[in-house]
C-alpha cells in the first residue's frame, strides 16, 4: 500500500512511501531503492519491514536447524508482503506438511511450528511450495493467488 506524503511541482514529481522503499518519480525518471541513498528515505519500522525481517530470521533458524537439509527458504511475498512464502527443493507429502506447519512430533521446532511463527509475525497466510511445484496454503491465502505474489525486499 502506498502512500502520498508530498507532492511538488505540480505532481511531476512525488514522493511515495511504500512497503519496502520510498520512490521518487517524474515523467523521466524513476529511482527505487532498498537501501538508503541520497534524498531516499527508508521505512524501516512498517509492518512489511517488520515481516521481511520476520521471513529473514526464520531462515536463518532454519537453515541453522535439524531441517537444514530440507534447504527452506522464506520470503514475505504479496503487496503488504503479509503473505509468508515456503520453498524447498525437496519432495513433500501432506504429512510433512502438516508436521511442520503444526509443529508435531520432531517437526517441533519452535513450539508451535510455523502455525505460530506466521500468526506471530502477522502474516495472513502461508504457502509452501515443493520440488515437485505443488502447493500448500494455510490461512487466509488461496493457491490462486500465488502466481502474482512477488517477494518483498
Amino acid at each position: 500500500m502506498k502512500r502520498n506524503f508530498l507532492r511538488h511541482l505540480s505532481g511531476l514529481v512525488m514522493l511515495v512511501v511504500s512497503a519496502s522503499s520510498v520512490q521518487c518519480t517524474n515523467d523521466d525518471l524513476s529511482v527505487a531503492s532498498t537501501r538508503p541513498q541520497a534524498g531516499i528515505v527508508r521505512v524501516s519500522d512498517s509492518a512489511e519491514a517488520r515481516r521481511i525481517r520476520a521471513a529473514a530470521d526464520f531462515n536463518a533458524r532454519y537453515h541453522d536447524s535439524r531441517f537444514a537439509s530440507w534447504r527452506l527458504h522464506a520470503d514475505a511475498a504479496g503487496e503488504l508482503c503479509n503473505v509468508l512464502v515456503v520453498k524447498t527443493p525437496i519432495v513433500l507429502d501432506v504429512a510433512m506438511v502438516d508436521a511442520v506447519h503444526y509443529g508435531t512430533g520432531d517437526y517441533d521446532l519452535d513450539r508451535g511450528g510455523i502455525q505460530r511463527f506466521y500468526l506471530e509475525q502477522t502474516f495472513r497466510g502461508v504457502a509452501y511450495h515443493d520440488g515437485s511445484d505443488r502447493v500448500w496454503t494455510f490461512g487466509a491465502v488461496k493457491s490462486a493467488e500465488l502466481e502474482k505474489l512477488a517477494p518483498c525486499r
